[in-house]
């Protein structure tokens, strides 16, 4: 390793103030329990309305193995928004 008193070293050196950028940020928090229509309403007024902000085209879902998450209405309701979704595997 060598040093260079007398200039560049060649290297292109930049601050960047992080404050400045604007990105989406956001948490949900959830009190008491929820069955699965209170699943699917909270995917409808926080999940798609974040995915419909930062993302564009098809995307994959993944939830856990959640008793509201595997109710026949819970996957009704996705097939019927045509939003596809990855098996979570037992004991993953």
């Amino acid at each position: 390793m060598g040093f260079n008193l007398d200039g560049s070293d060649g290297c292109k050196y930049y601050w960047h103030d992080l404050s400045n950028d604007k990105r989406l940020h956001g948490a949900v928090i959830l009190v008491g329990n929820q069955n699965a229509f209170d699943y699917q309403e909270t995917l409808i007024t926080h999940l798609f309305e974040f995915i419909d902000g930062v993302h564009e085209g098809d995307y994959a879902f993944q939830h856990d193995n959640v008793s509201i998450h595997r109710a026949c209405a819970t996957k009704d309701f996705l097939v019927d928004l045509n939003i596809l979704t990855i098996d979570w595997p037992a004991l993953s």
